[in-house]
């Protein structure tokens, strides 16, 4: 089971946003870097991020693509969402 929040913590609810991070089509994942995947997110130029139980993060870009990495520490992303500026209002999914 998943939860879904917006930056103010707020529970929402967006299946599609989760599908399309944790769906069951690995050939639409692309696993790169921890950095570079925070390259990105800090951006702000993706739809979701999404993090589970073993440290997999994945983000969902605007054009489609599903972006994968192990984080270093559970949470790690959560902790680099809050500090992006770049990154307000957009969905955060935890298992």
């Amino acid at each position: 089971m998943y939860c879904l929040y917006n930056q103010s913590n707020q529970t929402i609810t967006d299946t599609p946003a989760v599908t399309a991070l944790f769906g069951d089509d690995a050939s639409k994942v692309t696993n790169v870097t921890w950095d570079n995947l925070v390259a990105v997110i800090s951006t702000g130029n993706y739809q979701s991020v999404g993090q589970l139980h073993n440290k997999t993060v994945r983000v969902l870009l605007n054009n489609g693509t599903v972006l994968q990495t192990k984080q270093p520490r559970l949470d790690d992303i959560y902790r680099v969402i809050q500090n992006c500026s770049e990154c307000s209002g957009k969905p955060f999914a935890t298992e």
